[in-house]
């Protein structure tokens, strides 16, 4: 099941000792190989301002314990931003023998 959720539905459900104690896991996930993430990509698509551009910026990370994988995706014409969460199941983590 995927969750799209906004920046404004963050403040929310998440308080600062909730971001600090989930970024403590996730760095400790990080460190013993049990996650993943990719650094922020951007691209910027012309408009019809030549002094102006559209910016989309995403980013990607994935756990295993919990088994999530979370985007976040970043418009830089507007102030909004959106965050989507995939739970996967237990399964998507096992591997075959070769």
């Amino acid at each position: 099941m995927t969750l799209i959720i906004n920046n404004q539905e963050v403040q929310q459900v998440l308080t600062m000792e909730d971001t600090i104690a989930a970024l403590e896991q996730s760095y400790l996930q990080l460190a013993a190989q049990e996650a993943v993430c990719r650094p922020r990509i951007d691209i910027r698509i012309p408009t019809s301002d030549p002094a102006r551009n559209y910016q989309w910026g995403t980013m990607e990370g994935g756990s295993s314990n919990p088994s999530l994988i979370i985007t976040r995706k970043s418009p830089r014409s507007t102030a909004s931003m959106s965050f989507s969460v995939t739970r996967l199941s237990a399964s998507a983590f096992k591997t075959e023998p070769r």
